[in-house]
């Protein structure tokens, strides 16, 4: 009575295919030009990314923050400290 016959599933597919269809066209007819105005998937994923680098290194293209500084080895512990101040091992006070 409720077993899975061939015809059964098919006639599920085509009722499937037929709702999918009938709403698809009902929302072109509702949205069509609307739709075709708005940017694609593509277009917004893109448009966040040149957002996103503008934002992190400012509208000049330079990086925002602190300038980069020059490190040397300490000669005694082998740590890196920024250039012209004394290391932390106390060497070069």
């Amino acid at each position: 009575m409720f077993g899975l016959s061939l015809g059964k599933v098919l006639f599920t597919v085509l009722v499937v295919v037929v709702v999918w269809g009938a709403f698809k066209y009902y929302s072109r007819a509702l949205g069509g030009e609307a739709r075709a105005k708005r940017p694609s998937l593509r277009e917004r994923v893109e448009r966040a990314a040149q957002d996103a680098v503008r934002k992190r290194m400012g509208e000049d293209g330079a990086p925002g923050g602190k300038p980069a500084e020059d490190l040397v080895r300490c000669p005694n512990c082998g740590a890196w400290h920024a250039k012209g101040t004394a290391c932390p091992c106390g060497y070069g006070r």
